[in-house]
C-alpha cells in the first residue's frame, strides 16, 4: 500500500485523485436545471438517477409507429419495466418534448400545445430551483426553498415501488394492456375507512362498486 508520505510527493496521483472524487461527486449530485428538455425521438435521451437504476425521458410505443410514452423504467435489466407514466399514459408524436420550467414539468406535443404539466407551482417560493432522477424511482422537483414541490412517487400509475406509500386517497390503475398504460379496468384506492379494489368503466370512468376489502376481516 501507498504510504501517505508518498502520495504527498506524487503531484500527478494527488491530481488524478481529485478529479475522480471530484468525478464521483458529480455524478451522485446529477440534477436536472431549468430550460433543461429532453426530446420524443430515437435518440433515448434520458435523466438517469445517479446509480443508472432508473431513467426518465421517452419509450418508443411498441407496435405504434411514432408515438412516445413519458415515463420512469428500471434501467439496468433486460425487460427496462415501466414503473410511471404521464399523460394518463397516452403516448404523443415523435418530436414532442418535456421541459424542465420554472413552474415545473411541461409536455409539449410537436405543434407546441400543452398536454400535461406537474402541478409544482403551490410552493410559495416563485419558482422551480431543479430537478433530479432519484436511485429509489422518484422524480422529484425541488422549489427555491429547498423543499421537495412536486413528485411522482406522489402520483402512482400501476407501480408502487419499495419506499413508496400510497397516500389516502390515492388511486393505483392497472393498465389497459402489456403494451398499452392507459388506465384499465382495476383500481386500487385508498380511502379513509379501507383499502378497496373496484371496476371501472373505462368509457366513462365511473367507478363500480368495490368487490375486494382488504381490511375485511383485519
Amino acid at each position: 500500500m501507498m504510504s501517505s508520505l508518498a502520495l504527498v510527493r506524487n503531484p500527478l496521483l494527488i491530481l488524478l485523485t481529485s478529479f475522480f472524487l471530484l468525478a464521483a461527486a458529480q455524478e451522485g449530485s446529477r440534477s436536472v436545471s431549468v430550460g433543461d428538455a429532453l426530446p420524443a425521438d430515437d435518440r433515448n435521451l434520458t435523466w438517469r438517477s445517479p446509480s443508472g437504476d432508473f431513467e426518465f425521458g421517452f419509450r418508443r410505443v411498441p407496435d405504434q409507429q411514432g408515438l412516445f410514452l413519458l415515463a420512469i423504467w428500471f434501467a439496468n435489466i433486460p425487460d427496462k419495466t415501466i414503473v410511471w407514466s404521464a399523460n394518463e399514459g397516452n403516448p404523443v408524436e415523435i418530436q414532442s418534448r418535456v421541459e424542465l420550467t420554472s413552474n415545473g414539468l411541461v409536455l409539449r406535443a410537436r405543434s407546441g400545445m400543452e398536454l400535461w404539466w406537474s402541478n409544482s407551482t403551490q410552493d410559495g417560493t416563485g419558482g422551480v430551483s431543479h430537478a433530479a432522477m432519484l436511485d429509489t424511482g422518484n422524480f422529484v422537483i425541488t422549489g427555491r426553498n429547498s423543499e421537495n414541490i412536486w413528485e411522482s412517487f406522489q402520483y402512482p400509475t400501476d407501480t408502487i415501488l419499495p419506499g413508496q406509500e400510497l397516500g389516502l386517497d390515492s388511486i393505483l390503475s392497472s393498465a389497459i394492456s402489456g403494451t398499452s398504460y392507459k388506465k384499465g379496468r382495476f383500481q386500487l384506492r385508498f380511502t379513509s375507512e379501507s383499502l378497496v379494489v373496484n371496476q371501472i368503466d373505462v368509457v366513462t370512468g365511473t367507478a363500480f362498486q368495490f368487490y375486494l376489502n382488504i381490511t375485511d376481516g383485519l
